[in-house]
């Protein structure tokens, strides 16, 4: 004999509340370094778990007629729309730091994006006295109206939205590729497509899976990354033999950076990072040495770069005479009729 719906969406829920709050917990251990990406994460995996409890009560409320019952269903039910849709805005928020890794950026611009969920969650309580989305009748049964279609839509817009966000910007932003955005939005999706055409909840288990797997990328990015100047490390070159092989990386240039004092490492890299140019990138190849790989066939615009890191670093060494750096550059460019492949292992061979 099945369990009915409102067993079956507990234990859903459930699974749900303990998912998000096991990523709230982890990511509080400080792993994910960067503060403003770490605080939203955090948000979202909280604001889940919230999601999860509301869900539960609104569930466990049904088929329960008693005096009073209906403010509360109505009350739970509008808390749960306006949490979803708070989700959803946390989401978008974190899509777009995620890409542009600036609070000015988000606070600038992302007012416009706002706007319509903004005005869903004005919706959400002008429908407590109108009753234009979803109503109970006397008898404490949840009802939902034509215009309700029209109001999930603008919803899951915004999803997708992020994922074409994410998306369009991989092909600028290469730092993005351990972002799988639609780990977040097919469990997402599903949830919500199971509520919609079953009599069960599966849209809290959908986003706890969702953040599970994004945070799994980004533990994943974080195995690769080195911590003291916020480049990759060496074992990254292995995924990046990969795009090379297949050609989403075509490298045409590349310096080699070399440290006579690997203690100035942390230093250099804060003169390198505001130089480097769109689609390079960049690995600290042991504990002296950092090497830069871009897809700048152009001899004139690499020498520009390298003569700006130079007189960065004479900058540093004027005004930190205690305690000058040295760095030695070796710029090394691609052959005409020589492959990316063929270039990649000249380069690496070149490092020594």
């Amino acid at each position: 004999m099945f369990l009915d719906e409102i067993h079956v969406t507990f234990y859903i829920d459930t699974a749900a509340a303990i998912l998000s709050l096991g990523v709230f917990v982890l990511c509080g251990r400080g792993i994910i370094k960067d503060e403003p990406l770490s605080k939203l994460f955090r948000s979202l995996s909280i604001v889940c778990f919230c999601l999860s409890l509301l869900d539960a009560a609104t569930y466990a409320r049904k088929n329960h007629e008693f005096p009073g019952a209906l403010p509360i269903a109505l009350g739970l039910q509008t808390l749960l729309e306006l949490t979803l849709n708070f989700v959803i805005i946390l989401w978008m928020v974190f899509v777009n730091y995620r890409i542009y890794h600036s609070r000015d950026v988000i606070k600038r611009d992302f007012v416009k994006y706002l706007i319509p969920l903004v005005i869903l969650m004005g919706i959400d309580i002008i429908n407590v006295f109108t009753g234009i989305i979803f109503y109970y009748d006397e008898h404490v049964m949840y009802h939902t109206t034509a215009f309700t279609i029209y109001y999930y839509v603008v919803r899951y817009a915004y999803l997708f939205g992020g994922a074409i966000q994410i998306a369009v910007s991989k092909k600028s932003h290469r730092d993005l590729k351990f972002f799988d955005v639609w780990g977040f939005i097919i469990p997402s999706l599903a949830g919500g497509l199971i509520n919609s055409f079953t009599d069960y909840s599966g849209m809290c288990l959908g986003f706890a899976i969702g953040l599970c797997l994004v945070y799994a990328g980004i533990i994943n990015e974080l195995s690769f990354m080195d911590h003291q100047t916020g480049y990759y490390n060496r074992y990254y070159l292995r995924y990046l033999k990969r795009d090379i092989d297949s050609e989403t990386f075509s490298p045409k240039s590349g310096i080699i950076y070399r440290l006579m004092d690997p203690d100035d490492m942390k230093a250099f890299a804060g003169l390198l990072s505001p130089i480097l140019p769109k689609k390079c990138e960049v690995v600290r190849y042991n504990e002296d040495t950092v090497v830069m790989l871009a897809e700048i066939s152009k001899r004139g615009a690499l020498h520009m770069m390298s003569e700006d890191v130079e007189s960065a670093v004479e900058q540093y060494n004027r005004d930190n005479q205690d305690k000058t750096m040295s760095v030695t550059m070796d710029e090394v460019y691609k052959k005409k009729k020589e492959t990316s492949k063929g270039f990649y292992e000249m380069f690496i061979r070149r490092i020594g």
